[in-house]
């Protein structure tokens, strides 16, 4: 009985802890639509974080990280590039994983459900000019 409690117990503290995995790419944006397109390549060694964990794109600009259901996913922008702006002029260098929003109970309200994980999170970058001092 006791070691059947125990299993119980385990594995119930980690579905409800446990982590999904988000992957995609850091890539030059070339045309500046915020999309990923063929030609397109991907920056290597871009630091990518969930505020936590701290990982580097490969070779081809793919990182693969873990998240929890409350997280945000963000590129730690190199030198020699900026962000992405969206219409609105915001930089878009985050991604919100919230997959059942803010609680309702909250006197503002918060972040809308995101739901699953997209099947690439990716961020766009574009050169830029910077001064070296």
């Amino acid at each position: 009985m006791r070691l059947l409690l125990s299993i119980l117990l385990v594995t119930s503290s980690y579905l409800c802890c446990a982590q999904s995995i988000i992957k995609g790419y850091v890539y030059e944006d070339l045309n500046g639509n915020g999309k990923k397109d063929k030609q397109e390549i991907g920056l290597s060694n871009v630091s990518v974080s969930n505020g936590i964990d701290v990982v580097q794109t490969d070779e081809k600009g793919f990182y693969s990280l873990n998240v929890s259901n409350d997280a945000i996913v963000f590129v730690i922008k190199p030198s020699g590039y900026k962000t992405v702006i969206n219409a609105d002029n915001l930089p878009q260098y985050y991604y919100i994983h919230k997959p059942k929003g803010s609680p309702d109970s909250l006197k503002y309200k918060g972040v809308a459900p995101t739901g699953a994980i997209p099947k690439s999170v990716d961020f766009a970058l574009q050169k830029q000019q910077e001064p070296t001092e």
